[in-house]
Parts: C-alpha cells; structure tokens; sequence
C-alpha cells in the first residue's frame, strides 16, 4: 500500500491505525489451534512498523497507542516463543 497508493494511506490514517489497532491482539494459544490470531497479530505489528516508517507523520499520533497496545500483548502471557 505504502508503495503503490500512498495517498489512500495519508488520506485514510485513522481508519488504518484503528483496522491494525483491532488486530493487535493474542488469545491463549491454545484456543488458536490454527494460529490465525496469533498470524494477524503478527502481520498487525509488522504493518505499524512499515507505515510508521514510510508515514511518520501521519502515524505519529498513534505511536503511543500502538507501543501500549504491544506492551499489553508482552505482559498477557500469550506471546510463543519459538
């Protein structure tokens, strides 16, 4: 997105942020068999870095709602490590 229409990107920040926000999250692992949640989450926390590198001023004002969201997923216990 950010290479091939980063207008939609400027013009649509807060509804990204907020998409990537929702999928910042993790369960026990152990009612995701599949791992699906735990692959959006993933794919959720590398596209913030992405953006917030290619965006950094549009996405400036979130950064503190993502690095809370991050913490919160650190401290629930439901990161696997591999």
């Amino acid at each position: 997105m950010a290479k091939y229409c980063p207008n939609l990107i400027k013009d649509f920040t807060k509804e990204i942020a907020l998409v990537l926000m929702d999928n910042l999250t993790l369960v026990d692992p152990s009612l995701d068999i599949q791992e699906e949640i735990q692959f959006t989450c993933n794919n959720a926390a590398f596209s913030i870095g992405e953006l917030a590198i290619a965006f950094p001023n549009e996405f400036a004002n979130y950064a503190s709602d993502f690095a809370l969201r991050i913490c919160d997923l650190f401290d629930s216990g439901f990161v696997v490590k591999k």
